[in-house]
């Protein structure tokens, strides 16, 4: 179970990406999956806010926030799939 909320959060994470400069142009079943995906990676991204863009252009800024939030899902969607996080044992 955890192992596929861990993969909707990946997948989400991009269809958030993706979307964000367009949320006000969503149709009613993308905009309430926008809200909630908002909500999340709102407060997962929150303490990587203070880390500034990297400069990657002429006026073109990459945040960083996203891929740090990508490494932590990946990292524990190995340690969930290695068995390291299974918490029937409790």
């Amino acid at each position: 179970m955890i192992k596929i909320g861990l993969f909707l959060l990946i997948i989400g994470l991009f269809f958030y990406q993706k979307v964000s400069s367009h949320a006000n142009l969503l149709d009613s079943p993308y905009d309430k999956i926008y809200k909630v995906l908002d909500t999340v990676f709102d407060l997962l991204t929150r303490p990587f806010m203070n880390i500034n863009p990297i400069n990657i252009g002429r006026g073109v800024k990459l945040d960083v926030a996203p891929f740090i939030v990508l490494i932590i899902l990946l990292g524990f969607m190995i340690l969930v799939s290695r068995g390291y996080m299974n918490y029937t044992r409790f």
